[in-house]
């Protein structure tokens, strides 16, 4: 995804964290905020356009407006009806990717909200690239996104110890090719290959001793 950004492509990317399902839309919240940061005002202005009111109900820093209403379907439908609107609107002048880590820890109106606007991409350049944990695949609104037409579902498993070593060359471009060598095979070792271990491990490694 990163490297979209340097072909024009307007690239988000927002994650979700243990316990965000305490807040209503953060991470189209947080993404929309980014977008709209650094922008010259009358750009931000033509991007939100009649739909700044509904965008201030979640996203921070719009208006001082109601806070959007958990409970309320009118509400939400508002919400993600002016988040696709604007989508849209970005789309006219770059295709667009928005990544969004960890669905599953998303609150319901957030998750809602990735299924509303999946629903929505067939006609637009944007590409809505989301992660789950493979146990939470059959939660109903996950589920539900998955079957959305066009949606392609993949499946990471564990990587092989070429696949590790890669990761490590990519996660630490300074170190060189017989020490990404020696740590991929070592972190294979202990991770069997889980990415997210591997990385775990390799962000408190020491960088003379990488892992002890």
């Amino acid at each position: 995804v990163g490297p979209a950004a340097s072909t024009g492509t307007t690239v988000v990317w927002s994650r979700c964290d243990e316990g965000a399902s305490n807040l209503p839309l953060w991470p189209w919240a947080s993404g929309l905020r980014d977008l709209i940061d650094g922008r010259d005002p009358d750009e931000v202005e033509a991007l939100l356009d009649a739909d700044r009111g509904a965008l201030a109900s979640f996203v921070p820093g719009l208006t001082d407006t109601t806070p959007l209403t958990r409970d309320d379907p009118s509400e939400r439908y508002q919400a993600f009806d002016s988040t696709m609107r604007v989508l849209r609107r970005l789309a006219d002048r770059a295709p667009v990717i928005w990544a969004i880590e960890d669905l599953h820890w998303a609150d319901a109106a957030s998750r809602e909200m990735a299924v509303f606007i999946a629903r929505r991409l067939a006609d637009v350049p944007i590409l809505l690239v989301i992660t789950a944990r493979d146990h939470d695949l059959d939660h109903p609104t996950i589920a539900e996104l998955i079957q959305v037409p066009m949606t392609t579902h993949l499946a990471l498993g564990h990587l092989d110890v070429d696949g590790v070593v890669e990761l490590v060359q990519v996660a630490r471009p300074d170190v060189g090719d017989d020490l990404a060598r020696s740590v991929g095979r070592a972190l294979h070792d202990r991770t069997g290959g889980n990415p997210f271990f591997a990385l775990q491990l390799l962000d408190v490694a020491d960088a003379d001793d990488p892992l002890g």
